[in-house]
């Protein structure tokens, strides 16, 4: 899926990516999978 319309990922620098780029913050899942970071993050650009 190349559409670029949603994204999950982890991590402070991949929201601020995302803010900066015109995508919206729609919702955190909680998580296990990465040591130093407590969310999933899902967006759905503008």
């Amino acid at each position: 899926d190349t559409s670029g319309d949603e994204t999950w990922e982890p991590g402070i620098q991949a929201r601020n990516f995302y803010l900066k780029n015109g995508f919206k913050e729609a919702g955190r899942i909680p998580t296990y999978y990465w040591d130093n970071d407590d969310a999933i993050i899902y967006y759905k650009k503008l």
